[in-house]
């Protein structure tokens, strides 16, 4: 398990009991010392939804932490999997995607694993553990850093 800095997001991590899922329900990442705010825009299963980030706008004077919290609807979507006793976001390659970055860029940034797996089946997964809360939004930046 990895242990964060703050306090307050050591207190946060590791919830025990999964609360049910629901619509707009907000979420919380915990990085080291700051948060990020998300908000559910998708409940596939209570194992598995889709969110989204909200904007932060700072409200007062500087290293005040005081943020308006608003929805941004063309915001990216992270699809959240539960496994592992964990929260996973799964990142989707396909290959027509990989194809595309090639053309543009000439390289790409993957696991080959990952590329192969997608130029052979035609998509590939990849998953990222987030620390997250569900059930409160709370955004925080550390002005100390």
């Amino acid at each position: 398990m990895k242990y964060y800095g703050n306090l307050t997001n050591r207190l946060m991590e590791g919830q025990k009991e999964l609360p049910k899922l629901e619509v707009g329900m907000g979420v919380t990442e915990m990085l080291w010392s700051d948060r990020n705010a998300y908000e559910i825009t998708k409940v596939i299963d209570q194992k598995h939804f889709k969110m989204r980030r909200y904007e932060a706008k700072h409200i007062g004077s500087y290293g005040e932490n005081n943020w308006e919290l608003i929805s941004d609807p063309d915001g990216y979507e992270y699809e959240m999997v539960y496994r592992y006793g964990g929260w996973y976001s799964k990142v989707t390659y396909t290959k027509e995607g990989i194809e595309n970055r090639l053309k543009k860029d000439g390289y790409i940034l993957l696991d080959q694993k990952i590329v192969d797996k997608a130029m052979k089946d035609g998509v590939a997964y990849d998953y990222n553990k987030m620390n997250i809360y569900i059930g409160e939004a709370n955004y925080y930046y550390d002005f100390e850093f």
